[in-house]
């Protein structure tokens, strides 16, 4: 008489459900790191992060990710843990770019053929030093903002090993760049809310 062999033991458990510590991990590493995120992609498994470099900055009192998703949610205990290195993403101030005279552009450039879209009250030939000496005047007080963002970028991204900048001034490199950000209806907020929390460097 032959007996059906007890496979029990072999049962393949891929597709068993995670722990809930494990679960909540995988949860918070998938918001917290969204595309065009400083270093990392949102799929990558927790243990293999070792080594690996995360931008940060503060919202408030609270230290977040600076990635435009994940800007309004703390940095977890276990990125700042297991050889994962926080360094503290940074940029020039909107008054800070309007008085300095050397840029990593030319001075000259129209705001339009840098973020692509035409300033608040202003039009085409709109200068973007001009937008960013009158902060809070005819200019709104958002362009002045995306102006800072897009000479930040393109001075020291991350990306490009510049230095603690989160996002290019244009895509590049698999990453948005704060050109694209600004024409995004939907995420352009949230990202603004990003660039101006990265104003820390005031000279």
């Amino acid at each position: 008489m032959t007996t059906k062999p007890d496979t029990s033991a072999a049962k393949d458990d891929s597709t068993a459900p995670l722990r809930l510590d494990a679960l909540a991990r995988r949860r918070a590493l998938l918001s917290g790191l969204g595309k065009g995120g400083a270093a990392l992609a949102a799929a990558v498994p927790i243990r293999s992060l070792a080594g690996s470099t995360v931008l940060t900055c503060m919202n408030g009192t609270k230290r977040v990710n600076a990635t435009v998703s994940g800007c309004t949610s703390a940095v977890h205990s276990f990125l700042t843990g297991g050889g994962v290195v926080t360094r503290p993403a940074d940029g020039k101030t909107v008054a800070c770019w309007a008085k300095k005279t050397s840029w990593p552009c030319s001075t000259s450039v129209t705001y339009s053929s840098c973020l692509g879209v035409n300033p608040y009250g202003g039009g085409k030939s709109t200068l973007l030093c001009d937008v960013l000496i009158n902060n809070g005047g005819v200019y709104g007080t958002e362009c002045p903002h995306w102006a800072a963002a897009y000479l930040n970028g393109m001075a020291w991204s991350y990306q490009s090993g510049k230095g603690t900048y989160p996002y290019p001034h244009v895509d590049s490199g698999g990453y948005k760049g704060v050109q694209s950000w600004c024409k995004d209806a939907a995420n352009g907020a949230q990202a603004l809310l990003l660039f101006k929390m990265c104003e820390t460097q005031s000279s």
